[in-house]
C-alpha cells in the first residue's frame, strides 16, 4: 500500500496578516487569510470545514465537519506548509478523496502556486515533492 502524501507546500499571494506586539513577538501568526481561503475552497469542493483557529504561536488549524474527521495545520516554513491529518474518523478511500479535494482547492485558486506534495518522510528528508498527491 502506498503512503498517501499529507504534507503540501505552496506559495500564496496574500497580504501578510501577522500581528506583532510592541516587543516584536508574534501575537497572531500570518496565514489567517490563507487558511480562510482554503476553508472556502474546500467547501466549494464539497468538503465542509470549521473556520480556522490559531494553532499555538505559529499557525492556523481547521477541521472538516463532522468534527475530528480530518484536521489541517497551516504554517509558514518558506513556502507555506499545510499538513492534512486523518484524525481517525475517515476511511482510507475517503481520506484519499479529501486529499485530492485539498489539491483541487489549492490549484483552482490562482493565488496559490508551486503546489508540491510530500509524505512526512519525504518532507523531513528534503526530497523533491510531487505535483499531485497520488
Amino acid at each position: 500500500m502506498t503512503t498517501v502524501p499529507t504534507f503540501v507546500t505552496f506559495f500564496a499571494d496574500f497580504a501578510d496578516d501577522a500581528v506583532f506586539n510592541a516587543a516584536g513577538d508574534v501575537e497572531r501568526p500570518g496565514g489567517n487569510a490563507i487558511a480562510a481561503a482554503l476553508c472556502h475552497q474546500l467547501a466549494e469542493e464539497g468538503v465542509p470545514v470549521f473556520p480556522p483557529v490559531q494553532h499555538s504561536f505559529y499557525g492556523w488549524a481547521f477541521a472538516t465537519k463532522p468534527k475530528g474527521a480530518l484536521g489541517f495545520v497551516l504554517q509558514y516554513v518558506d513556502p507555506w506548509l499545510l499538513i492534512c491529518e486523518n484524525q481517525g474518523g475517515v476511511a482510507p478511500d475517503e481520506f484519499i478523496a479529501m486529499v485530492h479535494a485539498t489539491h483541487r482547492a489549492l490549484v483552482s485558486d490562482p493565488r496559490f502556486s508551486s503546489v508540491q506534495w510530500f509524505t512526512r518522510t519525504e518532507f523531513d528528508k528534503g526530497a523533491q515533492g510531487a505535483n499531485e498527491p497520488v
